[in-house]
């Protein structure tokens, strides 16, 4: 079995703007610490996996509707995510190399889409909704397994996933139905 601690917080802080009636800009940051400690020892080794990470996410959105229930929109983020507690201790399935250690992952992310909140287009009450974007995400230092026989979680250098997304759906209060696909 695993046996291990984490520590961890976070701060974050947001604003939004609106200039105009047909203008947003939303804005945030977060600050995330984490510290971990591997106290297993049952499978052979007499050092201990410990990190202690911490870094600063920004978040920015330019939204644009220019008519009433249809937005476009272009987002920029970034998340930093640090090793799990599975991710960082030594158990059956794999353990982490305490004299590499893992960092924690560091993502980019930009997106550019459409939404449309429509009202009462067949029958009173209703709502329909789409959404479409394209979006490229890019991680670096992604926690990924190595092969066997020497199984174990390592950073790599990044992984990038790109790609569109759609999803519609459709409420007339007594029944709906939604659909989305990436």
């Amino acid at each position: 079995s695993r046996d291990g601690w984490r520590k961890e917080a976070s701060a974050s802080t947001a604003v939004d703007w609106k200039p105009t009636d047909w203008l947003k800009f939303d804005g945030a940051i977060r600050y995330t610490w984490t510290h971990s400690y591997d106290n297993n020892t049952n499978y052979g080794s007499i050092l201990h996996n410990e990190e202690e990470n911490s870094g600063w996410a920004p978040m920015m959105v330019a939204t644009i509707e220019p008519w009433d229930g249809i937005q476009l929109y272009t987002k920029y983020s970034e998340a930093i995510r640090s090793p799990s507690l599975f991710e960082s201790t030594t158990g059956f399935s794999f353990s982490p190399n305490p004299l590499d250690g893992v960092r924690p992952e560091h993502s980019r992310n930009t997106e550019v889409g459409i939404n449309i909140l429509q009202q009462d287009l067949m029958l009173a009450g209703d709502k329909l909704r789409f959404k479409a974007s394209y979006f490229n995400n890019e991680i670096i230092d992604y926690l990924s397994r190595t092969n066997y026989p020497d199984v174990s979680v390592k950073n790599i250098d990044r992984a990038l996933f790109r790609g569109f997304e759609a999803s519609i759906g459709y409420d007339v209060g007594w029944g709906y139905f939604d659909i989305g696909g990436t």
